[in-house]
């Protein structure tokens, strides 16, 4: 019997079918796979929580980590209601004398935080000489002398130069 294109179509060929079933070494090594990826995926995730935990702490500790400012006035100072203390006293104090080596060079003191030169007016007297560890003042006839380092009570220098 001669086969027509309708009996070639109606014709049921035996299709190979894949098996749903693997062997047990093929499965244990897809398993095995799986369980890689599982475990990479696990330590990515520990590594992001590390991450996170070591961010956290190094944040609070750096803002817990703040020093003090050595600018920063006295906390007396900064409280409401205080009253201003008066630190400066009514004497002139010689704070620093910057004198050049060359001749005839400059001569400055500051005092009380004022830089005057010699011949320059401080408080109503006239800047007499400025040595290299004193500072003269002459008011009317009188002449006083302030010194970078001032005696202390047994007469031994305060500060040693």
């Amino acid at each position: 019997m001669p086969l027509t294109i309708s009996a070639v179509a109606s014709l049921s060929f035996p299709r190979r079918r894949e098996s749903h079933f693997v062997s047990d070494a093929a499965q244990q090594k897809r398993d095995s796979r799986l369980r890689g990826n599982d475990s990479i995926a696990a330590i990515g995730r520990l590594l992001a929580l590390v991450a996170g935990i070591v961010l956290m702490t190094c944040a609070t500790l750096a803002s817990a980590q703040g020093l003090d400012d050595p600018t920063r006035p006295p906390p007396s100072a900064m409280s409401p209601g205080s009253v201003p203390v008066e630190t400066t006293s009514s004497a002139p104090q010689v704070q620093s004398i910057l004198v050049s080596r060359e001749h005839g060079g400059r001569r400055v003191a500051v005092i009380n935080g004022v830089t005057v030169r010699q011949g320059a007016k401080f408080q109503g007297a006239v800047v007499e000489r400025v040595g290299e560890t004193e500072v003269v003042l002459r008011r009317g006839k009188s002449l006083e002398t302030l010194k970078l380092f001032p005696a202390s009570a047994d007469g031994s220098p305060a500060v040693k130069p």
